[in-house]
């Protein structure tokens, strides 16, 4: 198992299958069939970007938790009819920022219901998976 509490703006989530989302008092785990992991990411032991999986990601700390949905309609963001399962299938942006030793995750994509802008706030994270699975696909281009 590997894993690492660093550097979280160096993974790539994009197209990544959502496993399971587990939304609990002040902790989230993400878990996904799959991440990339950038070559510049101290974990990263290959000079190139790698395909890590299964990958699991827990936020801790975790505040200012929203989730909405975008009505097409009345062309405006509304509250989200699922938060606790504000994404499925996969993630299809995903951004982190750090303010003030604070971890601002924002992630989009896909709900049955619609498109999906999910954010949240945490204080710490820690990244794990099971394998090295490859170059990242968009590495052999």
């Amino acid at each position: 198992m590997y894993q690492t509490s660093n550097q979280l703006d160096l993974f790539e989530l994009h197209d990544a299958e959502i496993l399971s989302i587990d939304i609990g008092n002040e902790e989230i785990i993400l878990e996904l069939s799959f991440a990339f992991l950038s070559a510049l990411h101290e974990a990263n032991p290959l000079e190139k970007a790698q395909t890590i999986k299964p990958c699991t990601i827990k936020f801790h700390g975790v505040s200012n938790h929203t989730a909405k949905m975008w009505n097409e309609k009345k062309r405006i963001y509304e509250a989200h009819a699922e938060p606790k399962k504000p994404l499925q299938n996969e993630i299809m942006e995903f951004e982190v920022t750090e303010h003030h030793h604070e971890n601002h995750i924002k992630m989009s994509g896909h709900h049955l219901a619609g498109w999906t802008e999910w954010s949240f706030v945490c204080t710490t994270y820690l990244v794990s998976w099971a394998e090295f699975a490859g170059t990242a696909w968009y590495e052999n281009k």
